[in-house]
């Protein structure tokens, strides 16, 4: 069997722009051959700025090139103390292939054992915290292997990571959400409820989840996926732009009509606008970005698999 390693250095900022980053300097690996074992080292090691959409656009093109080439082998170079510490309290080492490994210097660190010191610890830390710091959502795994589970049990799960959403908020008593009325808060369960629902019955593959509140910037919210997109759900039209302009209109769905609501972006968009938020949709090699009803940014973006959500809402 052949051997090959690939090097990939991240920048010192990463966010949503390493996405198009990644994409470009993984090309490769897609092309491998499927027999093939191939090493990906992530250097990790100059991170200085590091932010949810980033974390997750990470952790999707590491589950693309698995999903692709199944014999890659990921290792990680250790980051930052800073970096480290935001990784762990998102959960990102435990959302990564168990072939994962940290270097340190010389020494290999298979990532369960490292992994399982390093989390209690957190735990320990956040257990004593009391000031308003930024608190994020640890990442949630959304995956249709859950398909036979019955309804009531999938709105219960659905349901679960909602209310987490908010207990997690909560935390911040100055957080961005403080001045929300009860009808906000209700709207924000909500669109947790219907972006978790988008990614399990329209991705047709695995997606992850996360949210990260700061008082100094607002709260980010993020569902990543790497399934077929909005122009393979739809199947409606040749293009992802035109794909994703149709399923923002009230009562538009693709799901079968005995389930048809079509009003689950009209719910969020309304939400975030009012809160004068924003909202960024990438699906194929679409960007849409949304900053009001009326105030649409459409650009060109390299091609990546499923859909990526997120919205801000300011402080």
């Amino acid at each position: 069997m052949t051997e090959n390693t690939t090097k990939i250095l991240l920048p010192r900022n990463v966010n949503s722009h390493v996405l198009d980053f990644l994409i470009d300097v993984t090309s490769d690996s897609y092309r491998q051959d499927k027999n093939a074992f191939h090493n990906i080292v992530l250097d990790l090691s100059q991170i200085n700025y590091i932010e949810i959409e980033g974390v997750l656009s990470l952790i999707c093109v590491c589950a693309a090139i698995k999903r692709k080439n199944p014999n890659t082998n990921f290792r990680i170079i250790y980051p930052k103390e800073r970096v480290l510490t935001y990784l762990m309290t998102l959960g990102f080492f435990g959302q990564m292939t168990n072939k994962v490994e940290i270097l340190e210097g010389q020494e290999i660190i298979h990532i369960e054992n490292k992994w399982r010191k390093e989390r209690k610890t957190m735990q320990i830390a956040r257990a004593k915290r009391s000031d308003p710091g930024p608190v994020v959502l640890p990442i949630e795994t959304i995956n249709q292997r859950m398909q036979s589970t019955t309804i009531f049990d999938f709105e219960n799960m659905v349901g679960k990571f909602a209310n987490n959403a908010m207990e997690t908020l909560d935390i911040l008593r100055t957080s961005a959400l403080y001045n929300f009325s009860g009808e906000d808060y209700y709207r924000f369960r909500q669109s947790n409820i219907e972006l978790y629902k988008n990614v399990f019955h329209h991705s047709r593959s695995w997606g992850i989840a996360s949210i990260h509140a700061r008082p100094d910037v607002g709260t980010t919210v993020c569902y990543y996926d790497i399934g077929i997109g909005f122009k393979e759900s739809v199947k409606r039209f040749n293009t992802e732009a035109e794909s994703i302009e149709w399923a923002l209109v009230d009562g538009n769905t693709s799901k079968l009509e005995e389930d048809n609501d079509g009003y689950g972006f009209t719910l969020i968009q309304e939400f975030v606008f009012q809160r004068k938020g924003s909202i960024k949709i990438r699906s194929g090699d679409c960007l849409l970005q949304l900053n009001s009803n009326t105030s649409r940014e459409k650009k060109k973006v390299k091609k990546f698999p499923g859909v990526q959500i997120s919205y801000l809402i300011p402080a």
